[in-house]
């Protein structure tokens, strides 16, 4: 920042770190953040709120860009690294060759999992450096989000899979990020 005083500042967050107490991801910098749900989300919020406190006494221009989930590219759904949304696919593929028709998974209906592809955040990213008004903050989300009973439902058809049933127990194993993840009820403004 000493170096290069005129060169914008773009810092790249989580939608995680943002997460008011009612749930709702807001459209400004400064608020009350809820207490973290978990060790990764307590990282998220400590690293934004040190970057913001710092900048707030400097005298320069930045832009936050706070990122959802970031999954595999919308043509194959592939990912570079085999962990977050991937480690689910693999289970529910996993799953469905067990020859079992109903899955129990732990995860809120009526409950959005932010995620987007990578070729999509890409876009959205480039076409936002190129905005030369670009606001100070952008929560990089799709405008419209389906609800977890909707994805899940088109996932279960492609896997073959005949129902799958919220549960407190589920019959395939995840890491616990997606299941927070998936029973985490988060807005975004």
């Amino acid at each position: 920042m000493n170096a290069h005083p005129d060169s914008e500042l773009i810092i790249i967050s989580s939608i995680y770190s943002a997460v008011k107490e009612d749930g709702v991801v807001p459209e400004e910098l400064h608020f009350e953040r809820r207490k973290a749900l978990t060790n990764w989300e307590n990282i998220c919020q400590q690293y934004e709120t040190k970057i913001l406190d710092i900048l707030k006494d400097k005298e320069i221009r930045f832009s936050l860009v706070r990122l959802p989930l970031i999954c595999g590219a919308t043509d194959d759904g592939k990912s570079i690294k085999y962990n977050g949304l991937y480690s689910l696919f693999r289970a529910l593929e996993e799953f469905s060759k067990s020859g079992k028709s109903e899955l129990k998974l732990n995860y809120a209906q009526d409950a959005t999992l932010w995620y987007l592809p990578i070729d999509t955040s890409v876009y959205i990213f480039w076409r936002f450096l190129e905005d030369e008004a670009r606001p100070a903050l952008l929560n990089m989300v799709a405008t419209n989000p389906s609800l977890n009973r909707e994805w899940l439902n088109h996932l279960k058809s492609t896997f073959g899979i005949d129902k799958i049933t919220p549960s407190e127990e589920s019959n395939i194993e995840l890491p616990q990020q997606i299941t927070s993840l998936l029973t985490d009820n988060v807005q975004v403004t």
